[in-house]
């Protein structure tokens, strides 16, 4: 009897683990981020984002407006249409970003951290939500009603935008070249 409540135990352990390792090993892609992109695709788009963030001072206004060098970090929750296989047939890319003014000593000045919709074609416009009694309007406003639920969670992975714009910044100082920005 006891051996058999052994067996039993070790069963239920044996497909615990094997149901969390099969979860861990899923693309990161899923109903939580309201698309289906692949990993490769997710981080194209991101860099897309960060792209035209910190090269396209207009394109910015609405994230950092008065910063002359920004650096950026971005992870793409969704994307216009829907399903796509290349980064070629987004229209828009919809991510969470983290930037941060470079001071002129390299050093990090204003912090934004914020969901945004970039559309990409047929020309470039970034849309973020403005702070305040606007912001949940504006969200309704700027994402579609599918991804209304995900844009309103806290970032997940704050800390990995985090790690990512800070090791940019320590780059930058460590070159000693200031970046073009």
């Amino acid at each position: 009897m006891l051996a058999r409540r052994i067996l039993v135990v070790l069963g239920v352990v044996v497909v615990l683990v094997a149901g969390f390792l099969a979860y861990r090993m899923l693309p990161e892609a899923g109903p939580d981020d309201g698309t289906q992109l692949s990993p490769t695709l997710r981080r194209a788009l991101g860099d897309r984002v960060v792209q035209v963030l910190e090269l396209d001072r207009s394109a910015r206004r609405p994230v950092l407006d008065t910063a002359d060098q920004i650096v950026c970090a971005a992870r793409v929750f969704g994307s216009e249409p829907l399903a796509v296989k290349s980064a070629d047939e987004v229209s828009a890319a919809f991510a969470r970003i983290l930037c941060v003014q470079v001071q002129p000593d390299g050093t990090a000045g204003e912090r934004v951290h914020a969901p945004i919709s970039v559309q990409l074609r047929p020309s470039v416009l970034v849309r973020c939500p403005r702070d305040g009694a606007a912001y949940a309007d504006d969200l309704d406003r700027i994402f579609p009603e599918r991804l209304h639920d995900v844009v309103r969670r806290d970032d997940p992975r704050y800390g990995e935008l985090r790690d990512e714009v800070e090791r940019r910044l320590l780059e930058l100082t460590t070159q000693g070249s200031p970046a073009t920005r």
